[in-house]
């Protein structure tokens, strides 16, 4: 008898965000059942979409979706080839097209019984026990809508940072948002520290600085990071920009902060050993929401 496989496609747009958080489900639910798993890129158009998905020898009881243009692709997958379909993030459509949706609690929506609220945004990062407390990640974000971006203001914080830790070993990885004059500012500052730009390093270089690294650190503006980070387990610090006006990036980041899950240097109480006061809740979305959607395909009839 041949053994049972979930047949999953994961449809994604392209945009690394998106792709990690459908790389996280799926990778999550394969480490449950045994599953088959296809990535299809919207570039290719609806006509290419429909004729790819017809050649399948065996059709998906899974898809997978990211981002608002994907998702008249998941509602094609649902609709047309019966799949059960599962949106990442707050849908431009409305979320009753979809069997279920995982959206992250700072867009601000209410549970249903096909909608799900996470804790940040799923992603691929999985927890770890075996962290280097002696070693330290700075993560730049940058440009945003939601925040005035100072290089000279951030690099004030990140020298309070440095004399706050002296025995931890820092280095600073920047983003594609990242203000061109980083550097120079560090340099000016007279801050001399391994730094690694985003162009250069790949995403496997980033899950590898997450499994390892016990202290990291995060300009609030790269939420994502901020929740990836507290999935790895690391003490994780915020790095503050003047918000331009409320917003759900601030609102979220000051609800971690008045809940102790993060640290930002107003708050940040060191003992003698280097450590903080932080409380460190577990936090996996990731595997959560793999079991809830396992369970919610078992209810509606679906073979796992």
């Amino acid at each position: 008898m041949s053994q049972k496989c979930l047949n999953i496609i994961e449809i994604v747009d392209g945009k690394p965000g998106h792709v990690n958080q459908v790389k996280g489900l799926v990778e999550a639910i394969q480490r449950k059942v045994n599953t088959s798993v296809r990535t299809i890129d919207i570039s290719i158009g609806l006509v290419g979409f429909i004729r790819k998905v017809s050649q399948f020898d065996t059709p998906a009881k899974l898809v997978v979706a990211a981002g608002h243009r994907t998702h008249k692709y998941a509602l094609i997958m649902r609709f047309i080839f019966g799949a059960y379909s599962v949106v990442l993030m707050k849908p431009s459509l409305p979320r009753s097209a979809f069997n279920l949706c995982f959206i992250p609690r700072h867009d601000r929506v209410s549970e249903m019984p096909n909608t799900v609220v996470t804790d940040g945004a799923i992603n691929r990062i999985r927890p770890s026990s075996s962290l280097e407390q002696s070693q330290g990640l700075i993560l730049l974000g940058g440009l945003s809508s939601h925040f005035n971006w100072s290089s000279g203001t951030v690099v004030a914080q990140i020298k309070t940072l440095l004399e706050s830790y002296p025995d931890v070993e820092w280095r600073i990885a920047n983003s594609r948002r990242t203000s061109a004059d980083i550097e120079s500012v560090l340099h000016s500052s007279q801050i001399i520290l391994p730094f690694f730009n985003y162009a250069d390093v790949g995403a496997e270089w980033m899950l590898d600085q997450l499994s390892r690294i016990g202290h990291i650190w995060v300009t609030e503006d790269s939420i994502s990071m901020v929740f990836e980070a507290m999935t790895a387990g690391a003490r994780v610090g915020v790095l503050k920009l003047d918000k331009t006006k409320p917003n759900r990036v601030s609102r979220e980041v000051a609800r971690l902060l008045s809940e102790g899950r993060v640290s930002d240097l107003t708050t940040l109480e060191t003992k003698n050993d280097g450590s903080n006061t932080q409380a460190l809740i577990a936090l996996d979305e990731a595997t959560r929401c793999a079991d809830i959607v396992m369970a919610r395909m078992v209810e509606k009839g679906y073979t796992i």
